[in-house]
């Protein structure tokens, strides 16, 4: 895994460097501007997100493409990481909200119950939009969906994972890897990463 993330932060230091971005800072994140709003990571503690909303996909290809940046699909499991999410995306899609769906890593097992797949955990907080219809024959695998609305806050739904859905990512970082990645950030152009990562 330290390996994946050093992956996908040389990426980001790479573009930045070779574009000679303008950087946005914020208290969670740092956007190569050039690059908005290819590469939009936000960090809660010792998490790092990315909304990949520049691109739609199933859950599976949502899944993938998480992995490719050596992160996982969202498992959302508390109130706070659910209000700090949404606090990220009203800041970076805007006040008014949109039609903007994230896949997570929440599905629904043959028994109805959901479990979040990147832990295995059962899906024990929850969000949803309204009621759900539990009950439902499982004819089709479903996942849960994040829908992002400025007015009604983050939350949640279920639907076939066969739907296009943009992805949301997030990957736990260590002492370590943050150490590696600050060791990395050695250049004058990258100072407002290095201090990021500090």
């Amino acid at each position: 895994m330290k390996k994946q993330i050093l992956v996908v932060l040389f990426t980001i230091l790479f573009n930045v460097n070779i574009n000679n971005a303008y950087l946005h800072q914020s208290d969670t994140s740092v956007t190569p501007l050039d690059l908005h709003p290819q590469l939009k990571f936000e960090r809660n503690g010792d998490t790092l997100y990315y909304f990949g909303y520049t691109s739609k996909g199933t859950w599976l290809q949502a899944l993938q493409h998480c992995k490719s940046l050596g992160m996982d699909l969202v498992s959302i499991e508390s109130q706070e990481e659910n209000d700090f999410l949404y606090e990220r995306m009203k800041e970076n899609l805007g006040k008014w909200g949109g039609n903007y769906r994230f896949w997570s890593s929440g599905i629904r097992m043959d028994t109805g119950d959901f479990i979040w797949m990147r832990t295995g955990h059962p899906v024990d907080f929850i969000n949803w939009l309204e009621p759900l219809n539990l009950g439902q024959e499982l004819l089709y695998p479903y996942g849960v969906e994040l829908i992002y609305g400025n007015r009604d806050g983050l939350k949640w739904n279920v639907e076939i994972i066969d739907t296009e859905r943009y992805a949301l990512c997030e990957v736990n970082l260590t002492q370590s890897v943050e150490s590696e990645v600050h060791n990395l950030c050695t250049s004058n152009s990258l100072s407002v990463i290095r201090n990021h990562f500090a």
